[in-house]
């Protein structure tokens, strides 16, 4: 029981230090995913229908892993521009 909450003390100091950790895997909408990677939803599409950036299609929608296109941004290789940080 001890360890328990010693656990559970930490989880909550580490809480405060660093804040909540995002959900990395969540999807992103089309439109969600413009915004993160600071183009046009046009440009998005574009890109998926090339598979230059990795999506999942689910019945007629595209969506984005989040996780995905962050460790997609830091692959050194030639980009689309708006994928430059």
């Amino acid at each position: 029981m001890e360890n328990e909450i010693n656990t559970i003390k930490e989880w909550i100091s580490e809480i405060r230090q660093n804040g909540i950790k995002e959900n990395k895997d969540e999807l992103m909408t089309v439109a969600e995913a413009a915004l993160f990677l600071k183009v046009s939803i046009n440009t998005v599409r574009k890109w998926a229908r090339e598979s230059k950036i990795p999506h999942s299609k689910i019945g007629t929608w595209n969506y984005f892993k989040k996780s995905d296109l962050e460790n997609y941004n830091r692959i050194e290789i030639k980009k689309p521009r708006g994928l430059r940080f």
